[in-house]
């Protein structure tokens, strides 16, 4: 069965049958239909701590070709309809960039090394892979949860916002979920 092809109704109807029960509860966070839609914000959302406020320093803009400025603006456009960017005005900015993938096209990326350097990194050790391995050896069942929308769920602390925002040829944007180029964000998951 091909769930591309069914309603959005049908979907969720078999995510339920395979889903245990206990999991009922939180079936919307497998709906697809979700993925583009701005979360409320939450006592858990991410929080930026920083060492040294001080210690900002204003970038400058780098020229870009015609091709990377039409990607920019295609990025921003798509966030700024699912509201996961807004329009943002600040004395700090990050800088963007892309990085080629392997098919050769651009992928968007914001420059956080500045403030990633001014950031309180947490401390909690990862488990090691070893040691996961032999905790769940015994299992009899394991389950794998594709948590899809929650991956852009998460938002940004209210306070912390102001700390994303990025600068392009176009205007200055803040992000409202977190994102994967900040330190600390896999402590999150």
């Amino acid at each position: 069965m091909n769930l591309h092809e069914l309603s959005h109704a049908e979907v969720l109807k078999q995510v339920k049958i395979k889903l245990f029960s206990e999991y009922h509860d939180y079936l919307d966070i497998f709906d697809r239909a979700m993925i583009d839609q701005l979360s409320l914000h939450h006592f858990y959302d991410h929080k930026i701590e920083l060492i040294d406020k001080e210690m900002f320093s204003r970038s400058k803009l780098y020229q870009m070709f015609n091709h990377k400025l039409q990607k920019i603006k295609k990025y921003l456009i798509k966030h700024l309809n699912k509201e996961f960017i807004f329009f943002s005005f600040a004395s700090y900015v990050s800088l963007i960039l892309f990085i080629e993938k392997k098919d050769e096209s651009l992928h968007f990326c914001v420059d956080y090394r500045k403030l990633n350097a001014l950031i309180k990194r947490d401390c909690y050790s990862l488990s090691l892979i070893n040691e996961t391995l032999t905790h769940i050896q015994e299992s009899k069942y394991l389950t794998q949860l594709n948590i899809i929308v929650m991956f852009n769920k998460l938002c940004m602390h209210l306070d912390s916002e102001d700390l994303t925002i990025f600068i392009t040829f176009f205007d200055s944007y803040k992000y409202h979920v977190m994102l994967f180029e900040l330190i600390n964000e896999l402590t999150f998951y």
